[in-house]
């Protein structure tokens, strides 16, 4: 394997670890006070996103029952199934290259805003955000509303 293909193998989404770090610092903030309650808010090409950032789920984690007896589904899990499924096809094929880095970023408590942070358009319980969709960021109170900001 030659260097080039050695540095694509090892690349990591700054991205992505950056809004890693970004939620790090929230919940020490919040580890302060209670009343420190933060989330993440993005600015991304439609608009933009509010939420909590959670690790993936592995594919064992990715059912779990609620309280009407179904089951929820944690879409997080699909990202560890789709790495397991590349270095799958690496194995078979030494020859496969991935094209992207495809670094996604699993968003709990989610209100998706389109034009202004008045009222959200969308509320979510889990969404996967593409980092390569993220164009800025910042945290926001929880509950905050137009004349917080």
């Amino acid at each position: 394997m030659d260097s080039n293909q050695t540095n694509k193998i090892n690349r990591v989404s700054l991205k992505a670890m950056t809004i890693h770090s970004l939620q790090i610092m929230i919940d020490q903030f919040k580890e302060l006070s209670p009343n420190n309650d933060f989330q993440i808010l993005l600015l991304t090409p439609f608009g933009f996103i509010a939420g909590d950032l959670e690790a993936l789920a592995s594919t064992e984690e990715m059912l779990s029952p609620n309280e009407n007896s179904n089951f929820n589904f944690d879409v997080s899990a699909v990202v560890t199934t789709r790495n397991e499924f590349v270095n799958k096809m690496k194995d078979e094929n030494p020859a496969v290259e991935v094209i992207d880095n495809g670094a996604a970023l699993n968003f709990k408590n989610v209100r998706v805003f389109k034009d202004q942070l008045c009222e959200p358009i969308l509320n979510m319980n889990q969404m996967l955000v593409f980092a390569d969709q993220i164009i800025s960021f910042s945290i926001v109170p929880r509950d905050f509303d137009q004349q917080e900001l």
